[in-house]
């Protein structure tokens, strides 16, 4: 994980660039990242949030960071681009669940209309952010993944049908009850948990 500083002063500062996605560097000219394209993947349908108010961001990551880590995740930054009064972050939480299974749910984070203000909490004033945001969180099950290497497997045309094969016929009833259910309500657990974060946030600042 990248070394973070307050993302107050992240944000607002001129000359910040955006981070290097562990597969390269990212275009910050175009308006949505590009992602490392996944083969043999099952992607599961995305759960959205929409929030508009006062966020202390600093303390949401943290409670990001924590989430995952407790369910043993790995936590990573693979975007940070900040062109005031916008801003996209993208965040890849991973788990290799086997050596043949892997884990992921990413989540898009967009922002506009962001502005730096000053609220009471915890009866101390704090600096947070007052903004527009829009959450994607997609969950994705990844079959054969790369190696610790980063060498790429089942890559000749049998190897691929064969995969296909296994996927489709042999395994996908342990596929879908162990791993594509389980982790798609595991997102739905995480959706849930930030819209009760950003509930408790909006009830608890005075500006």
């Amino acid at each position: 994980m990248a070394e973070k500083k307050g993302f107050i002063a992240r944000l607002f500062s001129p000359k910040e660039k955006p981070e290097k996605s562990e597969h390269g560097p990212i275009d910050v000219d175009k308006e949505k990242p590009v992602y490392a394209s996944k083969t043999k993947t099952e992607e599961l349908p995305p759960n959205y949030i929409l929030f508009k108010g006062i966020m202390d961001f600093d303390a949401f990551y943290n409670m990001l960071v924590k989430w995952f880590k407790q369910r043993r995740f790995e936590f990573h930054e693979t975007l940070y681009k900040s062109k005031p009064p916008k801003m996209d972050l993208h965040w890849v939480a991973t788990r290799e669940k086997t050596a043949y299974v892997k884990e992921e749910i990413d989540i898009y984070f967009r922002a506009y209309e962001v502005e730096e203000v000053e609220v009471i909490k915890n009866g101390e004033k704090k600096k947070m952010l007052k903004l527009e945001v829009t959450m994607t969180i997609t969950p994705e099950v990844q079959f054969a993944y790369d190696s610790i290497f980063g060498e790429k497997r089942w890559n000749t045309e049998w190897q691929r049908r064969l995969l296909d094969f296994f996927n489709k016929f042999v395994l996908k009833k342990e596929i879908d009850l162990v791993y594509t259910d389980v982790l798609y309500y595991e997102a739905y657990k995480l959706h849930a948990d930030i819209r009760k974060y950003l509930k408790m946030e909006a009830q608890g600042h005075t500006w």
